[in-house]
């Protein structure tokens, strides 16, 4: 079974970030710093046959997304399509969507709080808030900010890692 892993909110050569995420300040001296270890930790874990699914925010100068769409090394992306992102990224992904529903997740970039079978076991990860969302049953931010908090590492956060955030 291919492996499947999830991350957000990377803002590949966003400038501003810096002014709203402090662990970014303290960590990187610019955004190629920043991309540069952002691409190196999901290379790490994420092979070349697995299946990395972004929600969202990849890039913020669509010009650039190819760009670093090329370093990533896996072949499977998927995009929640998150409000930074241009639609013109879809040419450099497999799947881009507003909202994914995989095995028995929903995803999507925006956090809900009420989602597609929430109250029988449904599961749902987003994007966009940075770790900043109140934490509710079965809702996971998957953003590289919140899984930086959690394990100390800039990287994406594998299926059965979520499994067992969420019991």
């Amino acid at each position: 079974m291919k492996n499947t892993w999830f991350t957000a909110d990377t803002h590949f050569d966003h400038e501003g970030i810096f002014e709203h995420i402090p662990e970014r300040v303290t960590a990187f001296h610019d955004v190629l710093e920043m991309g540069t270890a952002f691409v190196d930790g999901i290379n790490a874990y994420v092979k070349r046959g697995d299946r990395l699914i972004h929600l969202g925010d990849f890039c913020w100068r669509a010009h650039r997304a190819g760009h670093w769409r090329q370093r990533l090394n896996v072949r499977e992306l998927w995009v929640c399509q998150g409000n930074h992102d241009a639609s013109s990224l879809r040419r450099h992904v497999s799947r881009m969507e507003l909202m994914i529903f995989f095995q028995n997740l929903h995803l999507s970039h925006y956090p809900l709080a009420c989602w597609h079978k929430k109250y029988t076991g449904g599961l749902h990860l987003h994007g966009h808030s940075h770790g900043r969302m109140q934490t509710i049953p079965g809702r996971l931010d998957v953003g590289i900010d919140p899984i930086f908090r959690l394990t100390g590492e800039w990287r994406p956060i594998h299926l059965d890692e979520v499994l067992e955030q969420c019991r």
